[in-house]
């Protein structure tokens, strides 16, 4: 993923768990730069959505 803005924030990958819980990727920041992420769920308790959230940076 790529942070495109100088605002303070980094954006991360948040998965939703089947139980309710969570998991973050680290974010991607400062901007302008591209790194890549993945989240991991135990194999117990898979991943129910997935998308961005941000994170400051």
């Amino acid at each position: 993923m790529t942070d495109d803005k100088a605002d303070g924030r980094c954006p991360r990958l948040t998965a939703q768990l089947i139980s309710g819980g969570y998991v973050h990727s680290a974010g991607v920041g400062p901007k302008d730069s591209t790194q890549y992420r993945e989240v991991r769920a135990p194999a117990d308790n898979p991943i129910y959505v997935a998308g961005l959230s941000w994170v400051s940076c």
